[in-house]
């Protein structure tokens, strides 16, 4: 679920926004394109309200929407900062817990060794 979350973004519009899609086809997508273009689609391409007006985005509206498929298609996946922290935070709190408690040595961290075969989904501490 978070990886597909990652494929939307969501953005202040700078400037008043309409939609076009293929003409008579809203269902198969929409695009966002500035305002000022809207003579540059046919009105079968310009997605209205129930009322037949055409839809607008006004500026400063917050627009959430499908970013691409550029990282899926590259497979280019990555874990935010503060997911990654969290994940080591927790994974090496009992080893930091017992190193307090003097039942380690802090030397026996450098034979640690790390597998992170996806991160987000586990960090495994390995001796």
């Amino acid at each position: 679920m978070y990886e597909s979350l990652l494929a939307y973004r969501g953005f202040y519009a700078e400037q008043d926004y309409i939609e076009v899609h293929k003409a008579g086809k809203p269902e198969e997508g929409t695009y966002l394109v500035p305002r000022s273009r809207r003579d540059d689609f046919r009105d079968d391409e310009v997605l209205r309200d129930q009322q037949g007006e055409v839809l607008i985005l006004k500026k400063g509206a917050f627009v959430y929407r499908l970013s691409g498929r550029d990282r899926q298609k590259s497979a280019s996946y990555y874990t935010p900062e503060v997911l990654t922290r969290c994940t080591v935070k927790y994974t090496l709190k009992p080893i930091l817990e017992r190193l307090d408690n003097k039942e380690i040595e802090a030397l026996e961290l450098l034979n640690l060794k790390l597998l992170e075969p996806a991160m987000g989904q586990r960090l495994f501490i390995m001796k």
